[in-house]
C-alpha cells in the first residue's frame, strides 16, 4: 500500500503531542504516532498493551527481509529518570518479549527530542534497537521507509548477527521467493482438494503456512475459517479428530470419543452445512496416513466425506506416503517395461485420484537468483561481479531453496568476517570445500532415503551405486544391473522395486531425471556419497542390515 509522506508541520504536531500525552491514552497520540508507523512500514500491527508510562506494540516485520525480523516488539516511553525507573523499562521490554515469543530484535523508541544514552539495564541478549525522534522522523520522510529502518537496525547491529538465510525454519515474508502459480493454486482454486509432494526442506511447509497467511487474513471476519494443523505426531483417528477440534470449537474436543458422528456434525455447523466450506491445510501427513492405512482409512475417509459436503476444501502435504493416498501405484502401470498394466493394482485409498497433484521441484533461475541475491542487499554485504557470483551458486545448488539459503548462509559468513564485506565467485569454490557443505548433503541424503525412521535400503545402494560408477548418468536398466552386479536382494519384483527406489530418489531431490536418464540434482553429492562411503561394499552391507 503507498502511503503519502507526512509534511513536516504535522510530523511535529503528531511527535509534540505524544510527548505532552501523560499517562497514554487508548487511542491517544502515542496510539496514532505507532499505527502511522505501521501504515508508513505497510506491516500489521498485531498487538497492543498499555500501562500507565509505557506502550508495546507488536508488528509483523517479516516484509523487512532482515534476520531477526518476524513478530518484533516496539516499546514507546519517555527516557527514565532514575536508575529504578532503567530497570522498571528494561524488565517491561523482557517481559514483552517474553510473553509474545518474539525471538527477534526488538524496539525502544523514546518519546525525547534527543535519544538518550542506552539504558544500560537492557542485556544484549534482547537485540533492542533504540530510536529517538530523528530515527523515526527519518524513517517517516523516506521514500523507502522500510529500507530506511532496515539501515537503523545495520547501524547498531553488527553484520554477523544479520544473515538473512535460514535453514531450520520454514520461509516466509521476504524470504518467500518464487512459487506464484503454486501459491495461487492453494488460495484461488477452491474446487480442488490437492496432495502436495516433495523432498524433505524443498518448502512443502513454507507454501502452506504462506496461503494459510493469505487467507487467513483475506477471511478476517470469519477467522474460524481457516486452519493449519501439524499432523507430525498425530496418532491415529481418535487423535486427529481431537485435534481438529481443539482448533475448531474447542468446547466440543471432550465430545470426539463418544461418537464417531460429533466430528462430522462439528464441520457440517461450522461449514454453514457447505455453503462456506472450512479451508484446513494439513502438514506432514506422511505418518498419519500410514497409521490410518491399517485403521479401514478412518480419518481419510471421514475428510473424503466432508469434502464430497462441500464441508470442507483441504490441502496435504507430504513426502511419501501422501503419494499413496492420492495416487496409489498407478504410475508404475505405465513405466515398468514389460509388465501389463493389470498386473499391479492400486491400494484401495478412500481419497484415491480425488485430489490434484502438485510436486515441488527447484525455482528457476531468477526465483533462485532473488533468492541469494535480495536479502544480501538489504545487509552492508558487497557482489563483487554479480553475474558471476550468481551463476556460480546457481550451478552449484541447481535452484533449490533450502540449498540456495544454505550455500547463502555460507557465503555471509565470509564476508562478515571481511573488513569490506565483499563477495565474488570465487567464495562459491571456498564454500564447495566447506566440510558443513559436505555435512549438510550428507544429512539431505540420510534423512531423504527412509520412511518413518526406517532406512530404505534398495534407494541408498542404488544411490551409492550410482555414485561409485564413474558415470555420468544412469537408466533404470543400468541401476538394476548394478543391484544384480552386488547381490542386493530385490524381491520378486525385481525391476518394479529399482522403479520405485529411482522414483523415490528423484522425488527426494538426490537424483534428477533427463529423459530415460538420471544424474545427481546436486553435481557435488556424487563427490559426498564417495568420500563419506568410501568402501562400496562395506557400506551396501550396512545399509542393507539397518
Amino acid at each position: 500500500m503507498a502511503v503519502s509522506k507526512l509534511y513536516r508541520h504535522q510530523f511535529d504536531d503528531l511527535w509534540a503531542r505524544a510527548m505532552r500525552e501523560s499517562p497514554l491514552a487508548p487511542d491517544g497520540a502515542v496510539d496514532q504516532l505507532m499505527s502511522r508507523l505501521a501504515d508508513f512500514l505497510d506491516v500489521e500491527q498485531i498487538q497492543h498493551v498499555a500501562v500507565h508510562d509505557a506502550s508495546a506494540y507488536l508488528y509483523d516485520l517479516t516484509t523487512l527481509g532482515l534476520s531477526g525480523m518476524g513478530w518484533n516488539v516496539f516499546v514507546v516511553s519517555r527516557a527514565p529518570q532514575s536508575e529504578e525507573e532503567a530497570r522498571s523499562q528494561a524488565e517491561f521490554l523482557d517481559e514483552q518479549k517474553r510473553a509474545t515469543d518474539s525471538i527477534g530484535f526488538c524496539f525502544y523508541l523514546y518519546l525525547e527530542n534527543e535519544r538518550p544514552p542506552v539504558n544500560p539495564y537492557i542485556g544484549g541478549s534482547l537485540h533492542a534497537v533504540f530510536l529517538g525522534r530523528a530515527e523515526l522522523e527519518t524513517v517517516f520522510s523516506s521514500p523507502v521507509p522500510k529500507m530506511t529502518l532496515a539501515a537503523i537496525v545495520r547501524q547498531q547491529t553488527p553484520v554477523a548477527r544479520l544473515c538473512p538465510f535460514n535453514t531450520s525454519q520454514e520461509a516466509s515474508g521476504a524470504m518467500f521467493y518464487g512459487r506464484r502459480s503454486e501459491l495461487a493454486l492453494l488460495v484461488e482454486d477452491f474446487t480442488k482438494c490437492i496432495a502436495i509432494h516433495g523432498a524433505r526442506r524443498i518448502g512443502k511447509t513454507s507454501l502452506l503456512k504462506q496461503a494459510y497467511r493469505i487467507l487467513k487474513n483475506r477471511y478476517h471476519d470469519e477467522s474460524r475459517r481457516v486452519y493449519y494443523f501439524n499432523c507430525l505426531t498425530w496418532d491415529g483417528y481418535l487423535h486427529a479428530c481431537q485435534r481438529l477440534a481443539h482448533k475448531i470449537d474447542p468446547r466440543r474436543e471432550p465430545r470426539m470419543e463418544l461418537s464417531d458422528r460429533n466430528i462430522e456434525y462439528l464441520l457440517e455447523r461450522r461449514s454453514r452445512n457447505g455453503s462456506k466450506p472450512l479451508l484446513l491445510f494439513f502438514d506432514e501427513v506422511d505418518r498419519l496416513i500410514d497409521l490410518d492405512s491399517v485403521n479401514n482409512w478412518q480419518f481419510f475417509s471421514l475428510l473424503a466425506s466432508a469434502k464430497d459436503a462441500n464441508h470442507v476444501r483441504f490441502v496435504l502435504a507430504g513426502y511419501r506416503s501422501v503419494d499413496r493416498l492420492a495416487f496409489g501405484d498407478r504410475s508404475l502401470r505405465y513405466s515398468i517395461p514389460n509388465r501389463p498394466p493389470e498386473a499391479i493394482q492400486p491400494p484401495d485409498t478412500p481419497l484415491l485420484l480425488q485430489m490434484a497433484s502438485l510436486r515441488l521441484g527447484p525455482l528457476g533461475r531468477r526465483e533462485a537468483d532473488s533468492l541469494f541475491v535480495e536479502p544480501l542487499k538489504l545487509t552492508d554485504v558487497a557482489l563483487e561481479g554479480e553475474t558471476s557470483l550468481q551463476e556460480s551458486v546457481w550451478r552449484l545448488t541447481a535452484g533449490y531453496p533450502f540449498f540456495v539459503q544454505f550455500v547463502g548462509q555460507l557465503l555471509f559468513r565470509i564476508a562478515a568476517k571481511r573488513g569490506d564485506h565483499r563477495l565474488s565467485a570465487d567464495d562459491v569454490t571456498l564454500v564447495e570445500q566447506d566440510a558443513e557443505l559436505r555435512e549438510f548433503l550428507e544429512t539431505h541424503f540420510i534423512e531423504n532415503t527412509q520412511q518413518n525412521g526406517t532406512v530404505v535400503g534398495v534407494e541408498r545402494c542404488c544411490a551409492m551405486l550410482f555414485a561409485h560408477s564413474g558415470d555420468a548418468s544412469w537408466t533404470e536398466q543400468d541401476f538394476w544391473e548394478g543391484c544384480r552386479r552386488h547381490k542386493i536382494p530385490l524381491g520378486a519384483d525385481g525391476l518394479g522395486t529399482v522403479h520405485r527406489a529411482v522414483k523415490n530418489l528423484v522425488d527426494s531431490q538426490i537424483l534428477a531425471t533427463c529423459g530415460a536418464r538420471h544424474t545427481f540434482a546436486f553435481p557435488a553429492m556424487k563427490s559426498v556419497l564417495t568420500s563419506c562411503f568410501p568402501n562400496l561394499s562395506i557400506a551396501i552391507r550396512a545399509h542393507l542390515e539397518n
